[in-house]
């Protein structure tokens, strides 16, 4: 609506934009276009379990709305069919996150840090997939790669930036215990992975 009060857009192109509000149903999904407008950030599409074909339709549909999508734990082959369709030559695919980003407007910038924390590089897929949403979402992040309870002395020299953050992820999938040991030097919540 404050895009018709500016001038941005006309009448017949808001009714068009508002048309499959407050959701499109494609048979197998129902893609909730007012999540963007809900929470800031439209849905992310999860894609295991899915077929190659319903990831791009729905990757289609939340595309076709002009905002930023994020395809989850996606395999090299679902980016290689959509890439192959063409209609997309700006998604690339964040290998290691094992994540498809499609970046169709500039997410607004935050003040802030997010520090992401891994005890091993075996949690490196994980923590580049949380360092990949909380991007394109707009957050700065900092990855914090092998300072886990192990060699905890790794992790010392990282401890004024982890205390002044908001919040820290730390992705620890051997033991978890990298988690706990945060939660005592930390004053802010701490996301355990």
């Amino acid at each position: 609506m404050e895009h018709v009060r500016n001038g941005q857009i006309d009448i017949d192109e808001a009714v068009e934009k508002l048309r499959h509000l407050p959701f499109e149903e494609l048979g197998f999904a129902c893609i909730d276009h007012h999540r963007q407008i809900r929470r800031g950030f439209p849905e992310v599409i999860f894609c295991p379990g899915k077929t190659t074909e319903h990831i791009i339709k729905i990757f289609e549909s939340l595309a076709a709305k002009g905002n930023n999508v994020l395809a989850t734990r996606a395999k090299p082959d679902v980016f290689e069919a959509l890439a192959n369709t063409g209609k997309f030559p700006k998604a690339r695919y964040e290998e290691l996150a094992r994540s498809i980003v499609l970046e169709q407007k500039e997410p607004p910038a935050s003040k802030s840090v997010l520090p992401i924390v891994t005890a091993g590089t075996a949690d490196l897929p994980v923590a580049s997939e949380a360092k990949v949403t909380a991007e394109i979402m707009g957050q700065r992040t900092d990855l914090i790669c092998d300072v886990g309870v192990a060699g905890l002395h790794r992790l010392f020299k990282h401890l004024p930036q982890l205390q002044n953050a908001n919040v820290v992820i730390v992705v620890a999938g051997m033991e978890g215990a990298l988690a706990s040991v945060m939660g005592g030097l930390v004053n802010c919540p701490v996301i355990a992975v």
